[in-house]
């Protein structure tokens, strides 16, 4: 029996009508101010955003700004939504402090359409990331988005957990992080909850792949594609959240090599734990090693 690790729970993007929204802004979450006499909201593109709130402190709120910009993903971070933001050559992600109200506004927002947002810079968890306040369609017909303008090729999945372990987790063990392609061999399929899954093996370690609308059929097990998503982890469990995905190939005749699975006892596993305010949960390299288990299969 061979086994890889498994990321739950993604968020979903979903559509509705457009129109607008103003929500409150206060946050569980410490933090000082940098605002201007005037306080004048100040336009600017995402790239600039960064680069602005590349001075700011841990913690630290920034200028009132608004921007432009095509809403492709939402993901769920510790009760907030962040909600990530692309223009021609950059992206960032938009904090909605917690979360949406079901069936409202935000929860109804059309994905790959385009949106005028306003808020404010905040350095949170080492990103720069933008406070919601407000946000108003500018388009409302879905188009499409070409990623190679934003994302960072991997080698392989080896050298994408060297990219995990650079990212800041919160004290729940939630990040997220950079968009990034890779190529990978789908191997398994997941739809026993609300979120759609597809586990990826690169022929030494495996990835999840994470989406809130299927990801391909299981007559696509065994193929080849290069997926692009959205770096997220969520209890110490790395995943990819689905962007965009290329077929590689039409045949699934190649065998797979599954000769680098770790070997393990089904007991083993119990050094890895998340329970309560106990936690010791696997490196990302543990999560996405592919182990190969004998024992009985019971219905």
């Amino acid at each position: 029996l061979l086994l890889m690790g498994c990321a739950t729970k993604d968020p979903n993007s979903t559509t509705g009508s457009p129109t607008t929204s103003t929500l409150p802004t206060t946050s569980n979450t410490p933090s000082t101010s940098l605002t201007s006499s005037s306080d004048v909201i100040t336009q600017h593109t995402l790239k600039e955003l960064i680069e602005m709130g590349a001075s700011l402190e841990e913690g630290q709120i920034g200028e009132h700004i608004s921007f432009d910009a095509m809403y492709v993903k939402v993901a769920t971070v510790d009760g907030d939504k962040l909600m990530l933001f692309v223009d021609d050559n950059s992206y960032l992600h938009v904090r909605v402090v917690n979360g949406f109200k079901n069936g409202d506004y935000l929860d109804n927002r059309y994905t790959f359409c385009y949106y005028h947002v306003i808020g404010r810079l905040q350095k949170l968890n080492g990103n720069v990331e933008v406070v919601y306040e407000n946000l108003t369609n500018i388009t409302s017909t879905e188009e499409s988005y070409d990623f190679e303008k934003v994302t960072q090729h991997f080698e392989d999945i080896t050298s994408l957990n060297q990219e995990f372990n650079q990212l800041k987790k919160t004290n729940k063990l939630s990040a997220i992080g950079k968009i990034v392609t890779f190529e990978a061999r789908v191997v398994a399929l997941d739809s026993s909850d609300a979120n759609k899954k597809a586990f990826v093996y690169d022929g030494k370690n495996t990835m999840t792949i994470i989406n809130d609308k299927k990801i391909c059929s299981e007559s696509d097990i065994g193929l080849s594609y290069e997926f692009t998503g959205w770096m997220s982890v969520e209890k110490s469990s790395p995943a990819i959240l689905l962007l965009d995905m290329k077929s590689l190939s039409s045949s699934k005749d190649d065998s797979y090599d599954f000769t680098s699975a770790v070997e393990m006892k089904a007991s083993d596993f119990a050094k890895w734990y998340y329970v309560s305010s106990y936690v010791n949960p696997p490196s990302y390299e543990d999560y996405n090693t592919l182990y190969k288990i004998t024992g009985y299969v019971a219905d």
